[in-house]
């Protein structure tokens, strides 16, 4: 077996699995938040206060950071979750109007989870755009992952994407 079989068997190894298992927690979690995003209306809503505030930029995109704290049944919990799905964008405009919302020091109303009283929003209910783009987007990258294994074991023909190949193809 030459070096090219042991790096495209590696490489199309490290990526069906990557794509699977990365695919699969995007959906799966999509689902879960599906489900579970309109009984956050119906936690227990509590008084708690912001701790810290700000904008993080990672490379391109932009997230509202909130920590805050808050009392439920008698125990004192620290959380930093504003929604059930977070979310970043690179328009750093959206991450500023959350952190404006959310000032160190400010008492808001947060929703504890009873069940789980470490879990808690500061805005509740379903969201249902980000479930559904986060199911479909690991719905995609599943499926990539299974077509990929399904080539590496032979089920599937390999498609040559060698540019000879492609110029011959794309020359009839």
């Amino acid at each position: 077996m030459d070096f090219r079989s042991i790096y495209y068997i590696v490489f199309h190894s490290v990526w069906a699995v990557g794509a699977m298992f990365g695919g699969g927690y995007a959906a799966i979690s999509g689902l879960i938040a599906l489900k579970r995003g309109p009984a956050t209306r119906f936690w227990s809503p509590v008084s708690a206060t912001i701790l810290r505030s700000r904008v993080r930029c990672d490379g391109d995109t932009y997230e509202a950071e909130v920590s805050y704290k808050y009392e439920f049944a008698g125990e004192e919990h620290e959380c930093s979750q504003i929604r059930l799905i977070q979310t970043s964008s690179s328009i750093k405009s959206q991450a500023e109007r959350v952190v404006k919302r959310y000032k160190p020091a400010v008492t808001v109303l947060a929703y504890v989870n009873p069940q789980a009283p470490g879990e808690a929003v500061l805005e509740p209910g379903p969201q249902p755009l980000a479930a559904l783009f986060m199911i479909a987007v690991g719905t995609i990258f599943l499926g990539l992952g299974v077509y990929l294994t399904l080539q590496l074991v032979g089920i599937l023909p390999d498609v040559n994407l060698e540019p000879e190949v492609v110029s011959q193809v794309l020359a009839r």
